[in-house]
């Protein structure tokens, strides 16, 4: 069993949900970077975006329905994405499917995937900084890495 860790640094992009404020509305950054350094002290709700395609390995295990003479059911890697450095509240999304909330009491998330993503896939991580979050002397936002984690453990039975 290996295991396959991805970094998604970059580029992301970024657009705030509510517009009450000063900031530019979107823009592309790469990851990891700290809330203050891209968003400096306004509170809200900001989207990250980050759009990748899913490696070899994995579209060839029979993940797609558009070429099947290229499927292995004997080889089935489970997938999943790793966050590990985020604060703030929100929720993850891969390919408009919720993979799971983000709460203030955890800063690293593991959210396995379905067997079914598409090849170009699209993770969504939204997220609320309140003003009383960063008066906090701590990193807020997508602060750590965030990773396509693939377990290519060939599938028994």
């Amino acid at each position: 069993m290996a295991a396959h860790r991805i970094a998604l640094k970059g580029p992301w992009e970024f657009v705030w949900m509510n517009i009450d404020h000063s900031q530019p509305l979107s823009g592309k950054v790469t990851m990891p970077a700290a809330y203050r350094k891209l968003h400096g002290s306004a509170a809200g709700i900001v989207r990250y975006i980050r759009k990748f395609h899913l490696p070899a390995l994995v579209v060839n295990s029979g993940r797609s329905d558009r070429e099947p003479h290229l499927r292995d059911s004997s080889f089935a890697p489970e997938m999943a994405i790793e966050v590990e450095g985020v604060r703030g509240t929100g929720v993850a999304r891969m390919n408009g499917e919720i993979l799971g909330v983000i709460e203030t009491h955890s800063t690293s998330y593991k959210f396995p995937l379905g067997n079914d993503q598409p090849r170009f896939s699209t993770l969504e991580i939204e997220l609320e900084v309140s003003s009383a979050q960063l008066e906090m002397p701590l990193d807020h936002g997508l602060f750590g890495v965030v990773y396509l984690t693939i377990d290519d453990q060939t599938a028994s039975g």
